[in-house]
């Protein structure tokens, strides 16, 4: 009985959200939205990066919260902006983040990487002035020349990859950056009330996921499982990411709620 009543409220779940995207993708026909003259995405594709957050205001909102944390957190670390040249968003999506920072590094090439083909297609067709646009692979090698970026930044995409892949990155990421380089990374913290959970990969420094089995977001998820094939949710502690990321970075800090509930995790190449 229980397992039934678990199904229904999926199913029940996925009607609710099919059903609210329809009806946004209706209103939006007659009147397309734009923030600061560039289109906004339609509501599909919002979803496909934020999960239930997929109004306009929630989709300008969290990707300029976003942003001025990663400006914030660059200008903690390089005394003069001015210097930076190549900054990468990895797991781009359709731009929700890059979109705000045009502004704030207007002499810098900007780099936006996602494996979503879908999205990227979305944002060289209308953001194709903010940024240069990269279908990427699950796993490296990426495009990027040797020591060619200066920052590299992933908002809520280490918290869904798997541990070999989040290794395989960083040690692409340790390629591609300039000496002296920023990687910033987003991160779920590891939550205390999480003892009893029974986890699918544990860490005993604190680096622990589960894989999703009751994914509730539209169709366009079958699709993305042939890119993505292991999709998750992780927690990271801060002695994990000292330990294992700072093996091969300067570890520079650990920022908890520094965009709602995730941490940001500050790391430069020496």
């Amino acid at each position: 009985m229980k397992r039934i009543a678990v199904q229904l409220y999926v199913i029940l779940r996925r009607l609710h959200a099919k059903a609210r995207i329809s009806l946004m993708s209706l209103a939006e026909v007659f009147h397309r939205p734009t923030y600061a003259g560039h289109p906004i995405p339609p509501p599909r594709m919002r979803q496909l990066t934020t999960a239930s957050h997929v109004t306009v205001t929630q989709h300008i909102q969290e990707g300029r919260q976003a942003a001025k944390m990663i400006e914030e957190a660059v200008h903690r670390e390089i005394v003069e902006p001015e210097s930076i040249t190549a900054v990468l968003d990895f797991g781009c999506g359709c731009g929700r983040v890059l979109r705000h920072l045009r502004g704030v590094w207007p002499n810098a090439q900007l780099f936006g990487s996602d494996v979503d083909e879908q999205l990227v297609n979305w944002t060289r067709k209308n953001l194709h002035e903010l940024a240069q646009w990269h279908i990427g692979d699950y796993l490296p090698p990426s495009e990027f020349n040797p020591e060619s970026l200066d920052i590299i930044y992933a908002v809520s995409v280490f918290t869904h990859i798997d541990e070999t892949a989040q290794s395989a990155w960083l040690t692409e990421f340790h390629r591609i950056m300039k000496p002296k380089g920023l990687l910033l990374l987003t991160v779920s913290s590891l939550r205390e009330d999480t003892a009893n959970i029974s986890w699918d990969y544990e860490d005993k420094r604190g680096m622990v996921y589960q894989y999703r089995r009751n994914e509730i977001v539209n169709r366009s998820w079958v699709k993305r499982q042939t890119v993505i094939p292991h999709y998750i949710d992780a927690q990271h502690s801060e002695l994990y990411c000292k330990s294992v990321w700072g093996s091969l970075f300067e570890f520079r800090g650990f920022f908890r709620n520094s965009l709602r509930s995730q941490a940001l995790v500050v790391l430069r190449k020496e």
